[in-house]
């Protein structure tokens, strides 16, 4: 599963856990009165355990310092079908309006600039999640491997 902010925006951690909420059934004793009082024991339900989510659909993510901040879940399937199909659609649209591709030139490169940025704030693991996809496995390894060799050897000014 993907999340759309699986980072802290507080500490910048990863999540390591999603708030849940599990039905439980508090166990009771009751006197000769009808008075009762807990027992001190309760049966949960695992089986019925359930992701908490806001208003808007979102989970609730948990860092290990216990910053708390809300995230969507990502259905990948669904969400690049419906990216497609918005895309043809915004394709007849710019078609339709003349636009041409140069004409893009300058929000994709704002776009693209940005989600580098995003990436490289992410951290290392986001970085190298980032290359992995862009590249492969192999060549992300290999992008590492020259990355550290340059770094242990001296430039010329110095």
């Amino acid at each position: 599963m993907e999340f759309d902010a699986p980072h802290c925006p507080v500490c910048g951690e990863l999540a390591h856990g999603s708030l849940e909420q599990v039905p439980g059934l508090a166990l009771l004793l009751f006197d000769e009165h009808g008075k009762a009082e807990y027992e001190g024991e309760t049966t949960m339900f695992w089986d019925d355990q359930n992701t908490v989510h806001d208003e808007n659909g979102r989970v609730t993510l948990e860092c290990p310092a216990g910053h708390r901040w809300a995230a969507r879940q990502i259905d990948e399937e669904q969400f690049a079908f419906q990216c497609y199909g918005d895309a043809v659609q915004l394709v007849e649209d710019a078609q339709k309006l003349g636009i041409q591709p140069e004409d893009l030139d300058e929000p994709v490169h704002d776009a693209a600039s940005q989600s580098a940025a995003a990436t490289n704030n992410g951290g290392i693991d986001e970085q190298i999640a980032f290359l992995v996809e862009q590249f492969g496995v192999d060549e992300t390894r290999r992008l590492l491997k020259e990355t550290a060799t340059a770094q242990e050897t001296p430039s010329d000014e110095e």
